[in-house]
């Protein structure tokens, strides 16, 4: 596992594509002005929790977190999330982007089944020594939500979804995801039906896995550092 993660350049293409400035995000972020023009950008936990923070403060759009998340763009997807959507079906891919994100970051995702029939999605960022920002916590639940809608033609959504933070833009946010929201929660926590698990995703292609699953175990053993 790295110590650091990395951005990946169709994060920041996706920036620049919702018309906010990759410079004014380094300028409100703290972070130096050149970062995005090196070949591979690599942050620690703190950086990466200032890049968030200068991302809600350049676009100052509440929606801006679930915009990135949400891309449709299937050739912009990084190799975690090429890998995720051409799972077998929804179990598989949660166990795809909690496994990549174990091994390349640290990071890590909990999937949790309950006794009352749901399963639990928690976000865990191991080496932060503060509260994630609120808008990277929209950027992960939208990927994962964007992911399990694709993969199944949209026969997947979330059963609630609750965040920490104080109640704020409920109607953006359960016309997103499609189910309620819950505020001023324990934890920031997507929660879907177990029976979900199971559902097959149609656009599953053992040939596309065979290719980037190995590729991506290299490329996390090799370098480190999130796709």
């Amino acid at each position: 596992m790295s110590s650091r993660f990395r951005v990946s350049n169709t994060v920041i293409r996706r920036i620049e594509d919702l018309g906010v400035s990759p410079q004014a995000v380094l300028r409100h972020a703290g972070l130096p002005l050149t970062l995005f023009d090196q070949e591979r950008v690599l942050l620690t936990t703190d950086e990466l929790f200032a890049l968030y923070r200068g991302l809600a403060a350049a676009s100052n759009d509440p929606a801006f977190g679930l915009k990135i998340g949400t891309e449709e763009r299937v050739e912009r997807y990084d190799p975690i999330a090429i890998a995720a959507l051409y799972a077998r079906s929804f179990a598989d891919a949660l166990g795809r982007m909690a496994r990549y994100k174990q091994l390349t970051c640290p990071e890590e995702i909990h999937i949790t089944k309950k006794d009352d029939g749901e399963c639990r999605v928690r976000f865990e960022w191991l080496l932060a020594e503060e509260e994630e920002p609120a808008l990277l916590i929209d950027v992960c639940f939208a990927w994962v939500v964007e992911i399990a809608r694709r993969g199944t033609a949209n026969a997947i959504r979330p059963k609630r979804v609750e965040f920490k933070r104080p109640a704020a833009n409920r109607t953006l946010y359960e016309g997103h995801f499609r189910c309620p929201v819950k505020f001023d929660a324990r934890n920031n926590v997507l929660v879907f039906e177990q029976t979900d698990l199971a559902r097959p995703f149609v656009t599953h292609n053992s040939d596309v896995l065979a290719i980037v699953a190995p590729q991506l175990d290299a490329d996390c053993m090799h370098f480190g550092g999130c796709a």
